[in-house]
């Protein structure tokens, strides 16, 4: 019994013993990997995760082997650990690699790193079990849908395909030892056209596609080769959001709805079925050889329900229009007495109506129809809404005082409010850099009356730091800091800071014929820094307050060699200048949009030259001490409608100034200027809105004219003051014809063509200029005998915090008349707007 009884025990108390050593746990020190072609060392300790020098568990130590690969990366996993050394050698086995390339059969609608990074359900590069594989290509494939309908866009404009490099069958049954590239397709399609379907004639067909606001692929390829340039491709691909405003725009008509843009509550389940049937129309469209594959939408409609049967019109009558005269409605109708009038008829005749309101700019009139089918009587009922409240509201707190927001707000009640008044009122009030967003909404109270609602968001920051600066002939460097609108008053403290340091190399050379002499001028740095306080609307008057103090200290060397028979002559004089002025300039605001004025300050200006004549046989030096003061008086008058001072799209200004300077000076060079400039913005292109206006092609007129008339012909006009042509002329590298002229006449065409509209506004611009300057005061020559034209094509770009620099290539006359070599045009760059 004992010795049966020992033997039992002592085999369990071995085997505990083995399992007490098996299970003791073991110190790693250092992890060595081997196998690893694609993860680093770094990612594969992360997914071991083994604390080192610390005591692990051997199960702890198993189940991290096993999670390695249950990861999907390794296809084997053993390890060894050496207890001498303390090091587990990790021999590994990796999956073959996944790459995923994503490409477009089409317009890219997003871009690729945006799809890696939404779509992916696996990392791209790295190994992965084969079997696994073909469920994450569908779950991609989901998920890239899942992006693109996100951004708006809807199948069947898109398809998704996609393809491997290696055959499916030996990826499903993992015979892959070779990388794998998975590529998936998005064939994206473009919207050739639209067709209307329904019973009615082909005028209404056309008249109704007047009114889609889609874009048609058919269009762009209609358009001129230039303005496709412009045209981002991919905004052929309609977004859903695109199909449902088609369909509003559609319904929003007098042609589909009695009620036209202002109730669409009964024509809601007819716009509901259009838009269900439209999504589910598409079809592949016959497109002429060589454009890529495009599809077309069908709008299933039927006209507005005017007349249940046609009737002859004996008397056709107008009601309630006091903006446009009877008659021009009557044309506009295209209706006749006598006629037979159908349904469809009815509706053109409406719309064309409606149409004429809008042209002439009162969007906002209703126009209803009655019938007195007995006596064939068609009345045209025309309501033009009247303002009835103006309220104005903020996103947010209010800063802005209330007499400076009523002041721009043109909109008058009891008047009936035309799209005019409606854009001058939106460009006055965001013109004013006071608010961050200004909306204006109508809001219709009954057919007769609207109320206004101006939603305004005041900016969080008051401060203004501008700076800019480049490299042009030399360095340019500004810098404008001050305070706009800090406590709600609208005052605008500033101060300017202007550095230019030309190159030592940057010379102008003028040829005097009559003399036989060269004059080679030189420029010194030049340093401008300027105070200045406004306040508008002080105390609630219409009196605009301003007041600014200027230093300006810069300076030239100008030598002059003459080559006589007998001698030569060079004449070197360097002049230093150092100017102070003061100025005090109040406003008087005639209405939001204009305001006349003067101004009244004193400027000093000292001129130290430094003269030196060389011959051949002598030279001679002197310092003289000249200079310009005296007081300075101007009036003047501004008009401004302009949207934006950066970026108009829209707006006019006119600006005239009378001015004398040197009044009661002692060098008696008194003066009397005369200045005026009109420039005015036209929106091309595009449906309107009732909202802030859509950026688009802008042309841009510029017409101006100064003259200056010394009073004293002998002394003339001051240096500092005579007029540079330059300022008109775009295509140049600095300044080329300097300032020498007594009057200036120019004119200026651009268009702008907008390219992104984002935070950072980017526009390609066509421009022209025509300048014709005189060298003297006499006005009998008022064109001109001098001018020089310039054209080309510039970037603009409106950078945060800097403005507008301009990049641009184009031709100048005046500089082709210098060239000795042929000349094709110049590269140049510059600040701020051109108009």
């Amino acid at each position: 019994m004992k010795t049966t009884f020992r033997k039992p025990l002592f085999v369990l108390l071995f085997v505990l013993a083995l399992v007490s050593v098996f299970a003791e746990p073991i110190t790693i020190k250092k992890v060595s990997v081997t196998g690893n072609e694609v993860l680093s060392r770094g990612e594969i300790l992360d997914m071991l995760s083994i604390p080192l020098k610390a005591p692990v568990e051997r199960e702890t130590l198993e189940a991290s082997i096993s999670s390695l690969l249950e990861s999907g990366y390794f296809k084997d996993a053993s390890y060894d650990f050496d207890e001498a050394s303390g090091t587990l050698k990790l021999v590994l086995k990796e999956y073959p690699a996944v790459t995923i390339k994503f490409s477009y059969v089409g317009p890219k609608l997003i871009d690729t790193d945006t799809l890696e990074a939404s779509a992916l359900s696996f990392r791209n590069g790295y190994p992965m079990k084969p079997y696994n594989l073909i469920y994450e290509i569908p779950r991609t494939k989901e998920k890239l849908t899942a992006t693109l309908q996100q951004e708006g866009y809807f199948e069947p404009f898109y398809e998704i395909d996609w393809e491997t490099s290696q055959d499916k069958t030996k990826i499903i049954n993992e015979e892959i030892e070779e990388p794998i590239e998975v590529r998936f397709i998005i064939r994206t399609y473009y919207l050739w056209d639209v067709e209307l379907k329904g019973t009615f004639s082909q005028t209404f067909s056309e008249t109704l596609k007047d009114v889609l606001t889609l874009k048609t692929f058919k269009s762009y390829h209609d358009k001129a080769a230039i303005m496709r340039l412009f045209d981002k491709k991919k905004d052929y691909v309609p977004k859903q959001e695109d199909i449902v405003n088609a369909v509003r725009a559609l319904y929003s008509s007098y042609l589909l709805n009695r009620e036209g843009p202002w109730d669409q509550k009964a024509v809601y389940q007819l716009m509901l079925l259009t838009l269900n049937n439209a999504f589910q129309s598409v079809k592949p469209a016959s497109v002429p050889e060589g454009v890529e594959p495009s599809k077309t939408i069908s709008f299933y409609v039927r006209p507005a329900e005017y007349l249940e049967t046609p009737f002859n019109i004996n008397g056709i009558f107008i009601k309630g229009n006091e903006n446009l005269p009877e008659l021009r409605i009557l044309e506009a109708s295209n209706l006749k007495e006598g006629q037979e009038l159908s349904n469809e008829e009815l509706a053109l005749a409406v719309n064309s109506i409606y149409k004429l309101f809008q042209d002439n700019g009162y969007p906002f009139t209703s126009i209803s129809t009655s019938v007195d089918e007995e006596r064939g009587f068609l009345t045209f009922e025309i309501h033009e809404p009247k303002v009835r409240e103006i309220n104005v509201e903020f996103d947010g707190e209010q800063k802005t005082r209330d007499y400076l927001i009523q002041d721009k707000i043109v909109i008058e009640k009891g008047k009936t409010l035309n799209l005019d008044d409606y854009r001058n009122t939106y460009a006055l009030l965001n013109s004013t850099n006071y608010f961050e967003t200004v909306t204006i909404n109508p809001v219709p109270v009954s057919k007769d009356a609207l109320d206004i609602t101006v939603m305004l968001k005041e900016k969080d920051r008051n401060g203004k730091f501008m700076g800019g600066g480049g490299w042009q002939n030399g360095i340019n460097l500004n810098l404008d800091v001050g305070i706009l609108n800090p406590f709600g008053y609208g005052q605008d403290i500033a101060t300017k800071l202007t550095v230019n340091i030309p190159l030592k190399k940057n010379k102008q050379q003028e040829y005097d014929e009559s003399l036989g002499a060269t004059t080679t001028t030189t420029s010194s740095p030049t340093y401008n820094i300027t105070l200045s306080y406004s306040l508008p609307k002080a105390g609630g008057s219409n009196w605009d307050l301003s007041t600014s103090a200027a230093f300006n200290y810069y300076g030239k060397t100008e030598i002059t060699e003459q080559a006589n028979a007998s001698d030569a002559t060079t004449t070197t004089i360097s002049s230093k200048y150092a100017e102070v002025s003061f100025a005090f300039s109040p406003k008087y605001r005639i209405s939001p949009a204009s305001r006349i004025g003067f101004s009244t300050g004193f400027e000093f200006i000292s001129k130290e030259s430094s003269v030196s004549t060389e011959t051949t046989s002598s030279s001679t030096s002197a310092t003289v001490i000249t200079g310009f003061d005296g007081l300075y008086l101007s009036v003047n008058y501004n008009y401004s409608t302009r949207d934006d001072l950066i970026r108009p799209n829209l707006g006019t200004e006119l600006a005239a100034n009378a001015y004398v300077r040197g009044l009661l000076g002692d060098y008696e060079q008194e003066f009397l200027g005369l200045r005026t400039e009109y420039k005015r913005f036209i929106k091309l292109g595009g449906k309107e809105e009732f909202t802030q206006p859509v950026t688009g092609p802008v042309i841009g007129i510029r017409l101006g004219a100064e003259q200056l008339l010394p009073f004293n012909n002998d002394e003339g006009v001051y240096e500092k003051y005579l007029l540079s042509p330059d300022y008109y002329i775009r295509v140049k590298t600095s300044s080329i014809l300097g300032q020498k002229s007594y009057g200036i006449t120019a004119g200026s065409l651009q268009i702008r063509f907008p390219i992104s509209n984002g935070s950072i506004p980017v526009d390609i611009t066509a421009f022209a200029d025509a300048v014709f300057y005189r060298d003297t005061p006499n006005l009998a020559d008022f064109i001109g005998e001098d001018s020089v034209i310039d054209f080309g094509l510039s970037l603009d770009i409106s950078i945060p915090m800097i403005g507008v620099v301009r990049l641009g290539y184009g031709y100048n006359s005046y500089l082709h008349a210098k060239e000795s070599e042929p000349y094709w045009g110049t590269f140049f760059f510059g600040f701020g707007p051109a108009f």
